[in-house]
């Protein structure tokens, strides 16, 4: 098996995904507890009380992040990843991006079906969308797709543009807040179901046993 035909993971790789994997589920496990008991969160409150009186004053820019986060930027990047690096004979690498990404949009629609939340009482600043808030699939589409990148392109992971993918994603997050169609315990969510998944799927993915190539 060729080099570029392989995760090519390494123990600081498979440690941080690991370490990831099981921060983002240990929040995850509070957070859906405190959804599936419908007990109101300090920052959900909170949102509820501030979103209405400013919120709307930055709905321009929260459209823009917004569609970033989606339909203009997170899905056609998403979308293209995978192909990206089957041109350039990564199958591994390709295989894994189109599993995790796409698998992580059925999962976001899965999860919504089952908590069933309703969207913010507050009057959101754009059309209300006719899914259910949690988990917010906007921040768990960022956080799949961020989650992969720093995962096969390792240079991603210095400080600098390991800076930028994780301001964006946070501003895409808050962004979803901002415009009324989130409670924020939506967006945390979003964001660790993304980074669980993705990372859970590497560290399963890159611990099994491989088949030699002479095999």
């Amino acid at each position: 098996m060729s080099s570029t035909d392989s995760l090519g993971s390494t123990r600081t790789t498979r440690g941080g995904a690991l370490l990831a994997c099981l921060v983002a589920a240990c929040v995850l496990a509070i957070v859906c507890f405190v959804v599936a008991t419908d007990r109101p969160t300090a920052v959900d409150q909170w949102a509820a009380n501030a979103m209405p009186g400013w919120s709307c004053h930055l709905t321009s820019l929260g459209v823009v992040l917004s569609a970033l986060g989606y339909e203009y930027g997170v899905l056609p990047v998403s979308a293209l990843l995978p192909i990206m690096l089957a041109v350039r004979r990564q199958w591994s690498h390709a295989a894994f991006a189109a599993f995790v990404l796409l698998g992580s949009l059925w999962l976001n629609q899965a999860l919504k079906y089952l908590f069933d939340r309703v969207r913010p009482a507050w009057m959101p600043c754009i059309p209300e969308p006719g899914s259910n808030s949690f988990p917010s699939g906007h921040a768990m589409a960022t956080a799949s797709l961020i989650s992969v990148l720093l995962l096969i392109v390792p240079r991603l992971r210095r400080p600098v543009p390991g800076a930028v993918l994780a301001i964006l994603g946070v501003s895409i997050g808050a962004a979803r807040v901002l415009l009324g169609v989130h409670f924020p315990t939506d967006v945390l969510a979003g964001w660790c179901f993304g980074i669980a998944w993705v990372c859970g799927s590497y560290c399963i993915t890159t611990f099994l046993p491989r088949t030699p190539a002479n095999a």
